[in-house]
């Protein structure tokens, strides 16, 4: 595509050589070639203004700054006020504005965001309707899956994954929209179909973040100004924030009548093999029961959710209980049945938060012990481990201290900083560095009725060590280390 025939579309003046080609973006120096275009973005850690000459190097010749650089002179330099939303219209431009055509239902909110962009997309897949999928867990449309580095990806990747998914004849994107990809413009330009509200708590308020929870709340309140229909948690304390400044139809779910789509007669339901929830959903049509897959009344209001958006998109009601029953979302609560007597579930916890509510959660079920292995990332705060560790040693039994993704950080002295969080809140542990063999003591260790908790790594499949991603994967040990221990039971009673 011509460069000035691409700045033309996106509306920046095309004051340029009017036979430049350019083929793709690029933010990354790194990657610049002969026939990209580098955007130099400006972020919280690197300003990609001191890269443009190596970018040049490297062969590239158009360039979009938002402030004066000096190359020579065979170089195209076209300065716009803001390079990150330059890049979004250039990105839709480039890629002709697939979300056009595609239906895209964004999800926002602190929790809940991954399972509820899983269920919505498995419900649109099992139902004749082609579905993609952006968020945490990566890109995943068909049998593709492409890792992101963020929540929502920079908007060049977007814009590239809605065009990828339009030519694999996806009808629907389930993208999950973070307060940062709403403030740093990845996401300017798509039309959202559906947007949806799951819960909102203070998160993400720091340096290179937000600077305080209103801004916060401001940034994810953005979607329901940029969507068609809006989908949010009335029970949340924060839903009249979220909702009054929305220019879009608003819809409602929740735990009683004052909502659109609501739930009552909830069970916790644990059998071997299975740990969710029942309850029976009510909507403006009619009411069903539910099964689920997933434990706890969260799983509650992330079910509500994806059931809103189907029946939005005109899904039938016969259809979404069916499906939801075997809607299974990748590290999220997701059980491993490798000990008959024993529940393990992998889970995403890594803060907190996170972690606080999903052994609340397991605790309402009642386990003989709750065991919970876990560790910190490498470069967090001692302050960070110790809240961590406090969680823990308040609602599990027993703890397991081992790595996660310590990346350049010693993972002795990580758990150094856990222990002292332990001790300090009187929790019952043991430190085991090595993360393969924690959870061989944790299967080893396990007692009938226990529930075991692998907190932190969830859908990935990797240690961050040392800067490289070592392949790793929590199911594959834990089913290694069942077989061997049934193995020894069974030889026992021979």
């Amino acid at each position: 595509m011509k460069f000035v025939r691409l700045l033309e579309q996106a509306g920046f003046p095309a004051c340029c050589s009017p036979d430049r080609e350019v083929e793709a973006l690029c933010y990354d120096s790194r990657k610049a070639a002969s026939d990209n275009a580098f955007v130099a973005l400006c972020g919280t850690v690197s300003d990609g203004h001191a890269f443009v000459q190596s970018a040049y190097d490297n062969g590239c010749r158009a360039f979009v700054v938002q402030r004066p650089v000096t190359l020579p002179s065979d170089a195209d330099i076209v300065q716009v006020p803001d390079t990150r939303a330059a890049l979004a219209s250039l990105s839709a431009c480039l890629f002709e504005h697939p979300a056009t055509r595609i239906k895209t239902i964004g999800i926002t909110g602190t929790k809940g965001k991954t399972s509820v962009a899983h269920l919505i997309r498995h419900m649109l897949d099992e139902t004749g309707h082609k579905a993609g999928l952006i968020g945490t867990t990566g890109i995943r449309f068909g049998d593709v899956v492409r890792k992101t580095v963020n929540t929502t990806p920079e908007s060049y990747e977007l814009q590239r994954a809605l065009s990828d998914m339009e030519k694999a004849d996806c009808q629907y994107a389930c993208v999950e929209v973070s307060s940062q990809g709403l403030m740093t413009h990845r996401v300017d330009g798509l039309p959202f179909e559906i947007g949806i509200f799951t819960n909102l708590s203070p998160d993400h308020i720091g340096p290179g973040e937000h600077s305080s929870f209103e801004e916060y709340m401001g940034w994810k309140a953005q979607l329901f100004r940029r969507c068609r229909i809006g989908i949010l948690n009335r029970d949340d304390a924060h839903f009249a924030d979220m909702a009054k400044d929305s220019t879009c139809v608003i819809r409602t779910f929740g735990m009683n009548d004052q909502a659109d789509y609501w739930a009552d007669d909830v069970q916790l339901l644990r059998e071997p093999g299975f740990l969710g929830v029942g309850f029976t959903c009510h909507t403006p049509a009619d009411s069903f029961p539910v099964r689920l897959p997933q434990p706890g009344r969260f799983s509650v209001y992330n079910a509500l959710a994806a059931i809103g958006a189907g029946c939005e998109l005109g899904i039938p009601l016969s259809q979404i209980a069916t499906v939801l029953a075997g809607a299974v979302i990748p590290g999220r609560i997701q059980l491993i049945p490798a000990l008959p007597y024993c529940t393990i579930v992998v889970d995403y916890a890594h803060n907190e938060l996170s972690l606080r509510s999903i052994l609340t959660t397991l605790r309402e079920y009642h386990p003989r012990r709750l065991i919970c292995l876990f560790g910190s990332v490498g470069g967090r705060t001692q302050l960070r481990r110790q809240t961590l560790a406090h969680a823990a040693a308040q609602l599990a039994d027993f703890s397991i201290l081992t790595s996660d993704n310590p990346d350049f950080e010693d993972p002795v002295a990580i758990l150094e900083d856990i222990e002292q969080g332990m001790s300090a809140a009187k929790g019952h542990f043991i430190s085991i560095p090595d993360r393969g063999d924690a959870i061989r003591y944790a299967v080893d260790m396990a007692k009938p009725g226990d529930m075991i908790l692998l907190a932190g790594k969830g859908h990935e499949d990797y240690q961050l060590i040392r800067g490289e991603r070592i392949p790793f994967c929590e199911r594959d040990v834990v089913e290694e280390a069942a077989r061997q221990r049934l193995s020894r039971e069974s030889s026992g009673k021979s």
